[in-house]
């Protein structure tokens, strides 16, 4: 494979053909790659006040949380942890208790 640079970090060069460079675009560029991690929820508001910070804390990845309509406050409590971290929580509130 032949040497060569290119502008941007997505598009990798993967070798020259008589003065030619060939250039291939990777499939996901890296500014785009983002794990994301979803909770599901319903009545979880005792559970997710340790396991939201715990994984905002412990990796770089993003939480959404999606919330069957808890009658605990489930969603107020992802509401409010949302609010303090830096935009990495995310909430899905749906009409009733649909599972997964």
């Amino acid at each position: 494979m032949g040497r060569c640079r290119t502008p941007t970090p997505h598009v990798m060069c993967i070798g020259s053909r008589k003065g030619q460079r060939l250039i291939a675009q990777r499939r996901f560029p890296q500014a785009i790659r983002k794990t994301v991690v979803i909770v599901p929820t319903y009545n979880e508001r005792a559970n997710l006040s340790a396991l939201l910070p715990a994984i905002i804390q412990d990796s770089p990845c993003d939480v959404l949380v999606v919330d069957d309509n808890s009658p605990d406050g489930t969603a107020a409590l992802v509401e409010d942890i949302a609010g303090r971290s830096s935009s990495r929580v995310f909430l899905m509130r749906r009409e009733a208790k649909l599972g997964l």
